[in-house]
């Protein structure tokens, strides 16, 4: 037998290109020549300049569309003094990273005043942020909870975040703010774009407002006037609505075959000689198996997870949709899970807004309830004539409808994280709702999911921290 003696010539390396030393658009042609070059990464930007690098990002990612190679260049921004209704616009990006200012563990002291309000509701909206926050710093001193008085907080509270982007995400992000219906949000974009430039002068230059994202929005409000809908905020949220602490959560779809879907998924990936199927012929299979022995193979997967492992990428075959109508503040915090597929509602006084059972205990109701009313009031007041404007005033009391869609892999995650006891009391009756609707459904999946503690009940934990969930408006 001839015994072949080849030895390895090329020893592996593994190094940074830094940031320190080489901009983000020279950083990402060099990923780029990779493809086509067979010379180490070094030699590659050894001989790039800023100009030959802007006139490559011309031809390959503007001329051909190639936009993968704009993820190779990196952005950290600070944005600084936007209202927190700026802010969710412009985390609503999945594929950038955040970190905001807490409303849970900072004291906030400023708000955004929208330009083009009125003279009248200029006031209005002056007096009704001024009474908010007066509140708000009643609260604090009373109680020395954030987690119950951010409740107070309107939407137009100034936070700070950072972001971070590559610049293919980014392009898309300013994209998005300069096509929104609130200047301040288009503000922000102009001024992200210019900070942007800065650094990635080629990448991000063709960002502008984008027509469909702005004509889709009036056609979709022109249609609903045709047919006698108002987006004001006359309507009554429905009968009993308040009083059915049930509809915090509904699980308005899920797969039937949800065990039989990971079962097949597990088998697909890691087959046996005997097995070698195609997907729908493993899920065929797992339909006809006995039930005694699916429980004994779901065991034998999930069984073993610790809270710190990672849970199997087979668990994304199975999907969950859920309504929601939980306090803003709560929908603030899940809304950072960005594998989620969200579709909120606009921020409305519509569907009420929940009273912390530690304002009551306090004997802060009646002044609670003043400053939250009379947002309310001026809410509707505000909506008349400028509708994307009232939604400054919109508190973190105040719920919020929306739909959520995720996969079990990410409700895995969701429901551990956002459970836990040092968690906020509102997100956590939320997550643990999620986890017992979807328990009901799927058992045999549900059971391993790998908690820290025993899961407490969502109704306790209701009634425990809670006066009202939906006080009318």
């Amino acid at each position: 037998m001839i015994q072949h003696q080849h030895q390895q010539k090329q020893r592996r390396r593994i190094y940074l290109l830094s940031e320190r030393e080489l901009s983000p658009e020279v950083i990402a042609v060099t990923f780029a020549k990779t493809s086509r070059s067979p010379r180490s990464f070094d030699e590659i930007v050894s001989e790039l300049s800023e100009e030959e690098s802007s006139r490559f990002h011309e031809r390959w990612v503007l001329g051909f569309g190639h936009g993968s190679i704009a993820e190779h260049a990196v952005l950290h921004i600070a944005i600084e003094n936007v209202s927190r209704l700026a802010a969710e616009v412009i985390e609503n990006n999945r594929l950038c990273s955040y970190t905001e200012r807490s409303s849970r563990y900072q004291e906030f002291t400023d708000y955004y005043i929208p330009a083009g309000l009125d003279s009248d509701l200029h006031r209005l909206y002056i007096e009704t942020c001024d009474r908010l926050f007066a509140t708000y710093r009643h609260c604090l001193a009373k109680l020395s909870s954030h987690d119950v008085c951010r409740f107070l907080l309107p939407a137009a509270a100034l936070a700070n975040l950072g972001m971070t982007a590559n610049a293919r995400s980014l392009e898309w992000a300013i994209t998005k703010l300069l096509s929104h219906p609130l200047s301040e949000v288009c503000e922000i974009g102009k001024e992200m774009k210019e900070v942007a430039l800065k650094e990635v002068p080629t990448l991000i230059r063709h960002a502008e407002p984008n027509r469909y994202l702005i004509n889709k929005e009036e056609a979709i409000r022109a249609w609903s006037r045709s047919q006698g809908y108002s987006p004001g905020e006359s309507q009554s949220p429905g009968p009993g609505l308040h009083k059915c602490k049930c509809e915090s959560v509904l699980l308005v779809s899920y797969d039937k075959e949800a065990e039989e879907r990971f079962i097949a998924a597990s088998l697909y990936r890691h087959p046996n000689s005997n097995l070698r199927l195609t997907f729908p012929q493993l899920l065929e299979w797992a339909r006809h198996l006995p039930s005694e022995e699916k429980g004994k193979l779901i065991r034998t997967i999930l069984s073993p997870l610790e809270p710190h492992d990672r849970p199997p990428r087979e668990l994304e075959q199975v999907y969950y949709t859920f309504d929601c109508l939980v306090d803003q503040g709560a929908y603030r915090d899940l809304a950072r899970h960005r594998m989620l597929t969200l579709i909120a509602q606009p921020l409305t006084v519509k569907y009420g807004y929940a009273i912390p059972r530690g304002i009551v205990e306090a004997g802060f109701l009646e002044d609670y309830r003043e400053a939250i009313d009379l947002a309310t009031s001026a809410y509707r007041k505000v909506a008349e004539r400028h509708p994307y404007e009232a939604a400054y005033l919109v508190t973190n009391a105040h719920n919020r409808r929306f739909l959520m869609t995720l996969n079990l892999r990410e409700l895995y995650h969701l429901v551990a994280l956002r459970s836990r006891k040092e968690g906020h009391f509102s997100y956590r009756r939320i997550a643990l709702k999620i986890f017992e609707l979807a328990r009901e459904k799927h058992p045999l999946l549900l059971e391993h999911l790998p908690f820290r503690e025993p899961p407490e009940s969502s109704a306790l934990l209701e009634e425990e921290y809670f006066a009202e969930l939906a006080h009318p408006a």
